[in-house]
């Protein structure tokens, strides 16, 4: 999850929040490999949202924050 909370720039905590959240609405599934925590999810709604967001976002170098 580290690795996860860098790119939005929050901390580990409130990702983790949110990512309980998600797995409660069963919106993504969790497996757990040692400490390492994978995520992932089969609904289509998220794969239309990544796909969305790499799109916009995949020229650009950075992405800031919002205000």
């Amino acid at each position: 999850m580290s690795s996860l909370a860098q790119k939005p720039n929050m901390s580990q905590s409130s990702l983790s929040q949110h990512l309980k959240k998600m797995r409660d609405l069963k919106v993504v599934s969790a497996g757990r490999d040692a400490q390492t925590v994978y995520y992932s999810s089969q609904n289509e709604g998220v794969a239309t949202i990544l796909a969305s967001l790499t799109q916009i976002f995949a020229s650009r170098k950075t992405v800031e924050p919002a205000t």
